[in-house]
């Protein structure tokens, strides 16, 4: 265990018992939205990203973290939902400030956007970015990082979550059908998900997903649909 001194923090080592398993769960003194708060904030503020937050039941009061990990915070938003003119935004989020925060929209055009859609685009987005940072100049200015191990996508997508952690299997295992024999919708965006957690685990990098409560998820919901503003659309 190690003090960090510009925060009053502790970080642990990552150990990853189930290497196989994607999904990743909040330690239960962590569940509240004050205790998450609280475990973020107390990271060192010069620092444009957030660790892991981690709670061991530790006696020495301190928040804790996880060593050689990032997580980042992800959601989409969808107006005109399943329209040819919908548009989809998502936010990627590192933390308040950060330079590596990013929004996007997605107009409407061939392909019906939906929220569903928009939030693999989230994730999709969140980890293209983390390639970026990792084998990129930026990297230079992310010393810290140097040794990641472990980037946890955050989200309230349970869309998302469950997809990605539990049916992925069913899926690649089937052909790419959903229950009734039908072709699975969004299957282009899950592989590419897929793809990009299999690329990072190549380079010794395990990527985790992280179901939240909507109230521990609201600054980058409002950061997502914050790409809406200024948009005009109209449901054809």
């Amino acid at each position: 265990m190690a003090v960090d001194r510009r925060a009053n923090t502790c970080t642990l080592k990552f150990k990853d018992d189930q290497s196989s398993q994607r999904l990743f769960t909040l330690s239960s003194g962590l569940q509240t939205v004050d205790a998450f708060t609280e475990s973020l904030d107390s990271q060192p503020q010069d620092q444009p990203y957030l660790k892991v937050p981690h709670d061991p039941g530790c006696q020495c009061g301190r928040p804790h973290s996880l060593e050689n990990s990032l997580m980042v915070s992800v959601d989409g938003a969808c107006r005109g939902s399943g329209t040819l003119a919908a548009h989809a935004a998502i936010g990627v989020f590192f933390r308040s400030g950060s330079p590596y925060n990013q929004t996007a929209i997605y107009l409407g055009g061939e392909v019906k956007h939906t929220k569903q859609r928009a939030e693999l685009y989230a994730g999709i987005k969140a980890l293209e970015t983390v390639e970026d940072l990792f084998y990129g100049p930026e990297m230079a200015d992310l010393e810290a990082l140097d040794d990641l191990e472990l980037v946890v996508i955050k989200t309230d997508s349970e869309y998302l979550v469950k997809g990605i952690t539990e049916r992925i299997n069913i899926w690649q295992g089937n052909g790419w059908l959903n229950m009734r024999g039908l072709p699975l919708a969004n299957a282009d965006l899950f592989q590419r998900l897929d793809d990009l957690v299999e690329e990072l685990k190549e380079d010794d990098i395990t990527v985790k997903f992280l179901q939240v409560r909507r109230e521990l998820n609201a600054e980058v919901s409002e950061f997502a649909n914050s790409a809406f503003n200024g948009i005009r659309w109209e449901c054809r």
